[in-house]
């Protein structure tokens, strides 16, 4: 499963064009090597099509310039990007494979008006009149009150029907087998590949995460019984920055999706998605 993994902000101001931010991109618990590839990022409103950008590459890092032609002149709003990557062959593969990545822009005080700006404002626009006329066809133009009418004679009260029959009980069903146990992810963090050097289960500011399944609740002290993989550093966001996270995808050996989500106090939170 390939997912994305935020390193900076995806939080920016309008018309912020020294802004940037960085991405690395995952296949399961592997980074993706970039050499020899070349890399380009399609941008969407939850209307349409924006455009494409074609991103910086620091390898492994792919880097977002908000300067960039396209991602400068938008509104205020929420955007979503898809990463293509695309081998020396031909093969094109998306990131993340499921959903998207999301940008928010928030508004400045003073907007830049700009070519990009009045169309999607217009657009919406149109949406809005579009919606509400099929809306006003839909139920027809609201007449004048009419005169309240006389009040109905009482009707007659009917009888009462008879008592059905109690239906037959029903056959109990077979119980069903016991379910397997499952497994629990856990993470931990050390200073080498293999896990060996500074093994913690609490500290998530050292250089590589590992990841391991087991039963209960308690983590595994063995630092073999962990994958181990480059640990990304948490960023300090800007104090009128709130809900930003940095966050790491796990596909489990089940097939289920879990989020690892480090905080602005460094708290490390594992949820189901």
């Amino acid at each position: 499963m390939r997912f994305v993994k935020v390193l900076d902000r995806t939080l920016n101001k309008q018309n912020d064009s020294a802004a940037s931010y960085r991405l690395n991109l995952y296949d399961d618990l592997d980074i993706v090597d970039l050499t020899d590839k070349t890399v380009d990022i399609s941008v969407a409103n939850g209307d349409s099509f924006v455009g494409q950008i074609v991103p910086a590459i620091n390898n492994p890092d792919v880097i977002v310039d908000l300067s960039n032609t396209v991602l400068s002149g938008l509104p205020a709003g929420s955007y979503f990007l898809e990463i293509n990557v695309k081998d020396a062959v031909g093969n094109v593969a998306k990131y993340p494979t499921s959903g998207y990545v999301d940008l928010n822009i928030t508004p400045d005080l003073v907007k830049t008006i700009d070519s990009l700006v009045p169309q999607l404002t217009l657009d919406s626009i149109l949406k809005s009149v579009d919606d509400k006329i099929a809306k006003i066809q839909a139920v027809g133009l609201k007449g004048d009150q009419g005169m309240p009418g006389k009040d109905g004679k009482d009707g007659q009260n009917g009888t009462n029907g008879k008592d059905g029959l109690d239906g037959k009980d029903g056959q109990d069903g077979t119980s069903g087998q016991d379910g397997t146990n499952g497994l629990t992810p856990f993470l931990a963090w050390a200073d080498s590949m293999d896990g060996s050097t500074n093994f913690s289960t609490t500290n998530n500011n050292l250089a590589y995460v590992g990841i391991a399944y087991a039963a209960g609740t308690t983590p595994p002290t063995d630092p073999h019984a962990y994958n181990w993989a480059l640990n990304g550093e948490p960023r300090v966001l800007a104090n009128n920055v709130v809900g930003a996270f940095d966050y790491l995808l796990i596909q489990a050996t089940d097939g289920t999706v879990w989020r690892e989500v480090i905080d602005n106090d460094g708290n490390t939170i594992l949820s189901k998605q």
